[in-house]
């Protein structure tokens, strides 16, 4: 059970981890150049 517990806590942590950093490198694609903000919308899709 204490295995099941850690996997399920580490999984929601690398989830959270990659969130942030999908969301740090969105705001840095909007603050790096105009153009690049329409490109935003493809990997929503």
């Amino acid at each position: 059970h204490a295995d099941g517990m850690f996997n399920k806590a580490y999984r929601k942590a690398l989830g959270q981890l990659s969130a942030r950093k999908y969301l740090h490198t969105l705001m840095a694609k909007r603050v790096g150049g105009g153009s690049m903000i329409e490109d935003d919308n493809e990997p929503l899709s």
